[in-house]
């Protein structure tokens, strides 16, 4: 079995920090539309598996599956971490139709946003953690290292791994599959 050389183990320190601070520093400074769809997808998937309800757990018409996922399960550890917010969980799942107008429904959807957006930016970082494994037999160990620390410092990148939104876990599993392949 071949042995990738021990300093390695720093160049993944690096890269695990210098993925997470940029994506943690925006956790909760802002809230994007979309994403209050998003926690109101996951709520809608958290109650279907919660009941059993296979043909319900459906919540959009393209592939947000992943997103949806992290959104229930960030949704299922605020709750454990914050019992008081199953009032609000309890008065979301009333509502018969999402309106942007609806006022009320936004703060409520806006408090499951973290739990979320922290399982999203944790599968990010570590996607670049995997990029920079899967790439170094074909860049090299140098390479590969910038590229990947150029991807973990990228405004946009980061600042779409900072939501709850399908757009930068779809880009990283994108490239995981392509070097993948390769």
């Amino acid at each position: 079995m071949k042995r990738f050389p021990t300093l390695a183990t720093p160049n993944y320190i690096l890269l695990l920090a210098a993925a997470l601070l940029p994506r943690l520093m925006a956790l909760g400074r802002y809230v994007t539309p979309d994403e209050l769809a998003w926690v109101e997808r996951s709520i809608g998937l958290r109650r279907a598996l919660l009941a059993g309800d296979w043909a319900a757990t459906i919540q959009s018409g393209h592939p947000g599956v992943t997103t949806s996922w992290l959104g229930a399960i960030g949704i299922q550890l605020q709750l454990w971490l914050q019992p008081a917010g199953q009032a609000s969980l309890n008065w979301l799942e009333t509502l018969y139709w999402f309106s942007p107008d609806n006022q009320m429904a936004l703060r409520q959807l806006s408090l499951f946003l973290s739990g979320g957006r922290l399982l999203v930016i944790l599968t990010t970082s570590l996607g670049i953690l995997l990029i920079y494994r899967l790439s170094r037999p074909l860049l090299g160990d140098g390479a590969a290292l910038i590229g990947s620390l150029l991807l973990a410092l990228d405004p946009f990148t980061a600042g779409l791994s900072g939501l709850l939104h399908l757009d930068a876990l779809l880009a990283t599993f994108a490239l995981l599959a392509v070097l993948a392949l390769l």
